[in-house]
């Protein structure tokens, strides 16, 4: 009767223990499957808003007087996750300021509103530095594409009626700058 005892005790270790083992396995692979998207903010997205920081300095110049039309800081996305998040999370907008994103070749470009909770006016631009065109009053949390009327290398993300409220045109220029933080 005692062997019974200890051979049973024995076998309820094994199975615990073993059990232990496979399930620690278990989650250490889902673990390795599906990571964390340390991308995402640690809060959620109602409370989680980006600040303003000024890496630049941007200027529209009127294509046919070159007068300057308006002065904005910017701020840069050139990494592929500022691309990917650029305005989203944001709440406000300070008075002249802006995002520009800034890729390595020229195309057609589009971006959406996902996750933006402020209307923009995205403006195009060739690399020449034209304005190619301008998406006005963008609608907020909208997966809805809103593309370039041609290729374009850098894009301006402005507060909504931004371009209209100072005369921003197809075939003005810009120059921009980064300062030193």
């Amino acid at each position: 009767m005692k062997n019974k005892r200890q051979l049973v005790a024995i076998i309820l270790i094994v199975v615990f223990v073993g059990g232990f083992i496979v399930i620690s396995m278990i989650d250490g692979f889902n673990k390795v499957a599906k990571p964390a998207d340390t991308r995402k903010p640690s809060q959620s997205s109602t409370q989680y808003e980006p600040q303003f920081t000024k890496e630049g300095e941007l200027w529209f110049i009127d294509e046919e007087t070159n007068d300057t039309i308006q002065q904005f800081d910017i701020e840069f996305a050139e990494s592929d996750y500022e691309i990917e998040t650029g305005m989203m999370y944001r709440k406000s907008i300070p008075k002249n300021t802006g995002m520009l994103f800034v890729f390595n070749d020229s195309r057609p470009r589009s971006f959406w509103m996902k996750n933006c909770f402020v209307s923009l006016d995205m403006v195009f631009i060739a690399t020449d530095s034209t304005v190619v065109s301008i998406q006005k009053n963008t609608p907020i949390q909208s997966e809805l594409s809103q593309p370039s009327e041609g290729p374009a290398q850098y894009v301006l993300e402005i507060e909504g009626g931004m371009s209209d409220a100072i005369g921003i045109e197809k075939g003005d220029k810009i120059i921009f700058r980064k300062t030193d933080s």
